[in-house]
């Protein structure tokens, strides 16, 4: 399975996160979503944001085009690889609004690690519901 995780555009104004959500939520109750959206915290380069996941299929869907995302440089996918290991990739944004799919940037293994050696990297991804922390081990 592979899945996005993003940023919203004003992710710091209220309204929109709750007009984002309820948009998202409506298509769940009317079962147009393959899966639920989850809540994260994540980090690039010492700017903490509000981020979220949902499965590639429901971000095409749902999300790219919804207008909440227009003003993102990139989105991760990541996606269940052999042995248990889940790897992760990094799409430019303007290049999926323009269709364009070639010119991602493989990030190596995206693992869990602990909350030290996740503030010793760049960019870490945090998940309040599971308490765990995850970096992406091939750039970090």
């Amino acid at each position: 399975m592979e899945y996005v995780i993003f940023e919203i555009d004003n992710d710091n104004d209220a309204h929109t996160v709750a007009k984002f959500l309820h948009m998202f939520d409506v298509k769940r109750a009317m079962l147009e979503t393959e899966g639920n959206i989850k809540p994260l915290i994540g980090s690039w380069l010492g700017k903490l944001a509000t981020s979220y996941i949902v499965t590639a299929k429901d971000f095409n869907d749902h999300v790219l085009n919804s207008g909440y995302v227009n003003d993102q440089d990139a989105f991760l996918f990541v996606r269940d690889g052999h042995k248990g290991r889940t790897y992760a990739r990094l799409q430019l944004a303007w290049e999926l609004f323009n269709g364009f799919a070639d010119g991602s940037e493989e990030m190596g293994e995206f693992a869990p690690v602990s909350r030290d050696e996740a503030m010793a990297c760049p960019g870490w991804t945090y998940d309040p519901a599971s308490g765990e922390y995850f970096v992406a081990k091939g750039k970090n």
